[in-house]
């Protein structure tokens, strides 16, 4: 057989928050690593998105960074990179079991003969992530652990390099404030995403109007509103769609979905006719659902966009190397960000860069 999945680290039951550090040894290459949390709820009310169970993954070789996110940007990153949201279980359930699934691609695509990762070129290749026992829910009573990896097998491949995705830079907001970020220039760039998670806001309340150019102005790549860039950005990418198994609650109860903007809700009850709505809260991540009669299970599907926060600009030909955007041939990157009048929270800004062995 050409390929292969092989278990990297077995499924591993956690009780309290753990972190794992993981040797990729080996000789064969990988097109993707996939970990897999899962989290069984203790009660009906979440605390967050199931993206939330993994603080940090990283993927290292001595000093040397190949990955560095959080749960909820390795998600962001993974849906503009595959233009598909990943199989994550939203299950705001008690006892139900939450899961969130955290592709770390390599290639352009799976099984990309020419970017892959290989263990080989490396001396000592580590994995370390970070589970947070309570990420999705209060007081989860078992939580489990799992990282899957797509190997090349049978088929001998001779990869030229590798994506590599990291958390470039990060900061408050203050309202109206603009933040100017120089971006690296040591690596081909291939996707750039400004993220900010801030439940109850517009992605674009937050980075308002963006900026990106080369040479101290030399040359604009983009300058504009975001709610204008956002757009652009929606026209060439899929809308994200996801579900939600919850409990109505004649009270109004807050639910949480990647879905940050542009956010549609529908409903339809579990066990009979129930008359369900979302009443508010339909941006940055946070739901109001409201129902008519208590405890009833719902199923919810949620559609929009800005995953986690996110917005992904993509520098050229998705399948042709050599049309990523060079930034090695540039002196100065720069991107500045203003942040909108009611800003609050954190920015992000994360690189997907060609690394060359």
């Amino acid at each position: 057989m050409n390929y292969r999945q092989a278990i990297i680290h077995a499924r591993q039951n956690i009780v309290a928050n753990t972190t794992f550090t993981i040797d990729l040894a080996g000789e064969d290459p990988f097109s993707r690593l996939t970990l897999y949390a899962r989290a069984t709820n203790a009660s009906s009310t979440p605390l967050g998105h199931p993206a939330m169970l993994l603080t940090r993954i990283e993927l290292v070789d001595g000093s040397n960074v190949l990955f560095a996110l959080a749960g909820n940007q390795c998600q962001a990153q993974d849906f503009y990179h595959r233009l598909a949201p990943p199989p994550n279980v939203v299950d705001d359930i008690t006892a139900g079991v939450a899961i969130a699934a955290f592709n770390i691609n390599f290639g352009r695509y799976l099984w990309d003969p020419e970017l892959a990762f290989n263990p080989a070129r490396f001396k000592n290749p580590q994995l370390r992530v970070s589970y947070d026992i309570d990420g999705s829910n209060t007081g989860c009573v078992l939580g489990e652990f799992q990282v899957v990896a797509e190997m090349f097998d049978e088929k001998k491949i001779n990869p030229i390099g590798m994506l590599v995705h990291k958390q470039h830079y990060g900061y408050t907001l203050v309202a109206n404030a603009f933040e100017t970020i120089t971006l690296p220039t040591d690596m081909v760039l291939k996707q750039l995403i400004v993220m900010s998670l801030h439940h109850d806001q517009h992605p674009w309340q937050n980075y308002n109007s963006l900026r990106l150019a080369e040479d101290h102005q030399k040359r604009i790549i983009f300058d504009d509103m975001t709610s204008r860039l956002q757009r652009s950005i929606f026209a060439e990418t899929p809308e994200y769609v996801e579900t939600i198994r919850l409990v109505s609650n004649i009270a109004n109860m807050v639910h949480y979905s990647a879905v940050t903007e542009d956010t549609r809700v529908a409903q339809t009850g579990m066990d009979g006719s129930q008359n369900t709505m979302a009443t508010n809260g339909l941006f940055g991540g946070t739901i109001g659902f409201n129902g008519s009669v208590n405890a009833q299970n719902v199923h919810a599907v949620v559609v929009g966009r800005c995953p986690h926060g996110a917005l992904g600009f993509q520098f050229g030909d998705r399948m042709n190397l050599d049309d990523w955007y060079d930034t090695r041939k540039v002196k100065d990157l720069e991107l500045r960000i203003q942040a909108g009048a009611a800003a609050a929270g954190t920015c992000e800004i994360l690189t997907q860069q060609l690394y060359r062995y």
